[in-house]
């Protein structure tokens, strides 16, 4: 028996007679119908339209009819169970439907909040050495340029040198040999360069006394040096910073000072005793 052209399922459904099952699938088949009638009303012609697409099937085919199962074929079967027999087929158990299609990725979600500092690692091994680096510049030698000048007693310095007088040194000693220290008369010497010199002079006099080093006939009350007694010598080391060429030095006997003072000859022994001016240049 086919059902009518006008039905939801034409020719999709047969139904054949069977003498042992006959009636239960007529009532079966009234039943799916009145049900189909009751989603239509409710659901409209879009479920009749999901019911035709797919057909009638025998459950356990493509589709189990388990009831783990949401898709329109199984629902289908589910509600127009057959019978008893095909209940235990389709009423539960493992679904092994066909798999639908894979849906559209979702949005990624927000970042998580970030997680706590680990602690900190071992400290690693000891790196090679590096490469040597490039030489540097020479530096300049620590004395520029120095020059000696002496003189001798007896013979030297034999009248006395009054104050404000200066002592003479005639005798040149050993020098770096530029020619930029050198002597203008016996007792006044020309710095050539504008720097640093380090001044150093020793004389022996016979009374209590004092010297002086002027620069540019200008006393430089920080290099004074002297003595109380007559017993040794006048001395002193001091470094004078010129601020024009050709600067001119002396040792002088300060202005102001009283008796006169008389260079010593043959002090402590036979031998004529010396006295020393020795300028360089340190910067």
């Amino acid at each position: 028996m086919r059902r009518k052209n006008g039905d939801i399922h034409s020719n999709q459904i047969l139904l054949t007679r069977q003498p042992s099952a006959g009636r239960r699938i007529m009532s079966t088949a009234s039943n799916m119908q009145n049900m189909i009638d009751m989603k239509t009303r409710m659901f409209g012609n879009d479920y009749v339209n999901r019911v035709n697409q797919y057909p009638i099937r025998n459950i356990g085919n493509d589709h189990c009819g388990c009831n783990s199962c949401d898709c329109d074929e199984c629902s289908l079967s589910r509600s127009r169970s057959f019978s008893s027999e095909s209940n235990s087929r389709g009423g539960g158990g493992t679904c092994n439907c066909p798999p639908g299609p894979t849906g559209a990725t979702g949005l990624q979600g927000p970042p998580g909040i970030q997680g706590t500092q680990g602690v900190q690692g071992n400290p690693g091994p000891v790196g090679p050495p590096g490469a040597n680096g490039t030489p540097g510049t020479n530096g300049t030698n620590g004395v520029i340029d120095f020059a000696d000048f002496y003189a001798l007693m007896p013979g030297d310095n034999a009248a006395t040198v009054g104050a404000g007088a200066d002592v003479e040194f005639p005798r040149d000693g050993p020098s770096s040999g530029s020619g930029l220290i050198f002597g203008i008369t016996t007792s006044t010497f020309n710095l050539t360069d504008i720097g640093v010199y380090d001044v150093f002079f020793q004389v022996s006099a016979s009374e209590p006394g004092q010297l002086i080093l002027t620069l540019n006939g200008v006393d430089l009350p920080y290099t004074v040096a002297g003595r109380a007694t007559g017993t040794s010598q006048i001395t002193n080391t001091v470094p004078v910073r010129t601020t024009s060429v050709n600067s001119i030095l002396t040792v002088r006997n300060p202005a102001g000072n009283t008796p006169a003072l008389t260079i010593t000859p043959l002090a402590g022994g036979t031998r004529a005793v010396s006295a020393h001016l020795f300028i360089k240049r340190i910067q």
